[in-house]
């Protein structure tokens, strides 16, 4: 059973680290509350941070695939063009899940094969590199990982029906604005400039509302947050049940991991040298203790062997003194017969 203390904990870390990242791009977020159909392409391109596009390196390898995706090619390859895409990774999961290890062999080499070119091909790649294309070439893969595991915590979330998070005021403000601008819903593209010019207008309006001319959309965000706050708590509750206990700890992992992303290299070092330390603080104590069962083992199992050679002496002894003392009575009982015969 999942502790509250644990969720809130967790909710807390990935509420930070979302807030961390998304204000350093704050329009491009926005833009997404704003657009929820904007192609993903966009949106990608929206979430590089404004330090990362300072130096134009050249790309790097193409990753390879791992040993699903090759199979899934060949499958797309069998499958019919009209199939759905969903239906077609659908049917690919069924097939692979039913292939027996020596049929997966294949695809393992095939795998194998391709890392292997892709890591001569990488260390040729950052051996091109100068020193700021290297520090860039860094910054974009820190990004990149951010990204992901932004994207996998919030899938996970969604699996678990994650409540929607409240916005603010001046996202009620927008929105009330895009209505008014496209009634039909038919929104532009998030970077054509006409609709650019018109959300900065926007926002420039909102800078000089007063609070009375505020209040409609204050209203509005405080009933969507405590509408999320209770939502959550229902949700917390619901997460709480053991069936739900692994994938908290995904999700735990994953928010662990992207706070280690989210670090300066400073600090990304100094908690590695407390994670080395805690380590081998660790590894001692299990070698400690480790050491301490042996020789209690072996201390155990000597005094065993002690035990057993005195219960053999005790023995052999009490056995010398049966015998002696039946030898005894023997040689008595001999006596008083040769006497009685007398």
């Amino acid at each position: 059973m999942l502790k509250t203390k644990h969720l809130d904990n967790f909710l807390w870390r990935f509420s930070n680290l979302s807030l961390s990242l998304s204000y350093n791009r704050s329009f491009s977020i926005s833009s997404s509350l704003f657009f929820p159909a904007a192609s993903s392409g966009s949106q990608q391109q929206q979430q590089t941070p404004s330090s990362s596009s300072t130096i134009t390196i050249p790309p790097p390898p193409k990753r390879s695939s791992n040993v699903f995706a090759l199979f899934v090619r060949d499958c797309f390859k069998r499958f019919p063009t009209e199939m759905p895409v969903k239906e077609r990774f659908a049917r690919a999961g069924q097939e692979w899940r039913q292939m027996t290890p020596e049929q997966k062999e294949h695809y393992q080499k095939m795998s194998t094969e391709e890392f292997v070119k892709y890591k001569s091909a990488m260390n040729e790649y950052l051996g091109t590199l100068n020193d700021e294309e290297l520090a860039q070439f860094k910054r974009i893969k820190k990004d990149q990982i951010k990204t992901k595991n932004r994207q996998r915590i919030k899938s996970k979330l969604r699996e678990l029906n994650y409540p929607k998070r409240s916005v603010s005021s001046y996202i009620f403000y927008i929105r009330d604005h895009l209505k008014q601008e496209y009634p039909d819903g038919k929104y532009p593209p998030v970077k054509s400039p006409e609709h650019l010019e018109k959300v900065r207008k926007w926002s420039q309006n909102w800078h000089q509302l007063s609070p009375e001319e505020r209040k409609p959309f204050d209203e509005q965000a405080e009933v969507d947050r405590k509408r999320y706050f209770e939502e959550l708590e229902q949700w917390k509750h619901e997460l709480a049940k053991p069936e739900n206990e692994e994938k908290f700890r995904q999700l735990e992992r994953l928010s662990k991991k992207m706070e280690v992303a989210n670090m300066s290299e400073e600090r990304a070092e100094l908690r590695a040298k407390r994670q080395r330390r805690l380590t081998a603080k660790i590894i001692k104590k299990r070698l400690m203790k480790k050491a301490a069962n042996h020789l209690k083992a072996k201390k155990k199992a000597k005094s065993a062997a002690a035990k057993k050679k005195s219960a053999s002496k005790a023995k052999k002894s009490t056995t010398t003194t049966t015998s002696k003392s039946s030898s005894a009575k023997k040689t008595t009982k001999k006596a008083s017969d040769n006497n009685n015969d007398q």
